[in-house]
């Protein structure tokens, strides 16, 4: 009499296959769910960046004079950009023990105002004003020479993993060297987002 049905050996290697197949949904869940991460950190990142551009842009004395974008590279008006994102100026500003002039509750000038920004910048990007989603997350402030002044906005965080870095002394944007400092020994995992504001 002819037997019908599956043997265990067929029974077994159905198993196999259907255990492989689950693996590669696990593997492409988990993929996805990286790229999702790194998207949602490179929006927030292009958030920060436009949300300071637009602060420098609303300072009236930086249209009347675009060498006063020094005061959002360095504070003490310096060419050298001073970065943020450690809370310090934050808490000079608008932390427990100001020492700086709260722009929100006060008459500023334009100097003071710039200040104001860094700081309110500087809280943002540490995590003071708002939860951040990015990690190690690092602002800059750099005045672009040229025939048009312009001033360039970036903010660099560490990815989930390595990439090609393109900052590197080769890459498209060697002279962007926001986040070279603090990612120093971890450049292939640096992210970056630049603006430029024309001045």
């Amino acid at each position: 009499m002819l037997s019908r049905g599956f043997s265990l050996i067929e029974v077994l290697v159905a198993l196999m296959i259907l255990g492989l197949g689950m693996l590669g949904i696990v593997a492409l869940s988990m993929h996805g769910q990286r790229a999702y991460v790194e998207s949602t950190q490179r929006s927030e990142a292009v958030r920060y960046v436009e949300e300071m551009a637009d602060r420098i842009r609303a300072n009236t004395q930086v249209a009347l004079d675009p060498t006063f974008i020094r005061f959002y590279v360095d504070p003490a008006g310096s060419a050298t950009p001073d970065l943020l994102g450690d809370g310090s100026e934050f808490d000079n500003v608008l932390g427990a023990s100001p020492t700086g002039v709260n722009c929100n509750a006060a008459v500023c000038t334009p100097q003071q105002l710039a200040q104001f920004d860094r700081a309110w910048w500087d809280g943002l990007l540490s995590g003071q004003i708002s939860q951040v989603g990015l990690l190690g997350a690092v602002g800059c402030i750099t005045q672009v020479a040229g025939a048009v002044p312009r001033a360039r906005v970036s903010v660099a965080w560490q990815g989930m993993r390595e990439t090609a870095d393109s900052g590197g002394a080769n890459g498209p944007f060697a002279a962007i060297t926001c986040g070279d400092v603090a990612f120093a020994g971890d450049l292939a995992s640096r992210r970056l987002v630049t603006l430029e504001v024309a001045l």
